[in-house]
Formats: C-alpha cells, structure tokens, sequence
C-alpha cells in the first residue's frame, strides 16, 4: 500500500513538473517568435511618446526611457 502511495506521489510530482515546463517553454517559445514585432512596437511606442510630450526626454514626466529601460 505504502509502494503504492509513494509512486502515485511520484507521478504527480512529475506531472506537475512536465506542465510547468511545457508552460514556461511554450511562453519563451511566443515571446521568441515575435521578437520582431515586440522590437517594432517598443519602437513605436518610442516615437510617439517622444512626439506626444513635445520632444522632451528630459522632461520630469517622461518615463518613457525608464520604462523601456526596464525590459532591457
């Protein structure tokens, strides 16, 4: 009875495991096909914030940079 409970817990933890991997590489997976597109709209997303508060990097609310530099 004990064999029985230790694989069935085993098996579960094993499981788990497999999902949570196929999970995580299947998002790395999307992330790295898109890569591109991703690179692209980070750009856009540049150059209209810069147009949007008047060519000022520098301004003190523009997080733009500190934003972008964040998922660098």
């Amino acid at each position: 009875m004990m064999t029985g409970i230790l694989w069935l817990w085993f098996a579960l933890r094993i499981t788990l495991a497999n999902m949570l991997h196929i999970a995580t590489v299947s998002f790395f997976a999307f992330l790295h096909a898109f890569k591109g597109f991703i690179f692209v709209m980070g750009g856009l997303g540049c150059i209209i914030m810069y147009y949007h508060i008047d060519k000022h990097f520098t301004a003190s609310d523009n997080y733009t940079i500190p934003f972008f530099g964040g998922f660098g």
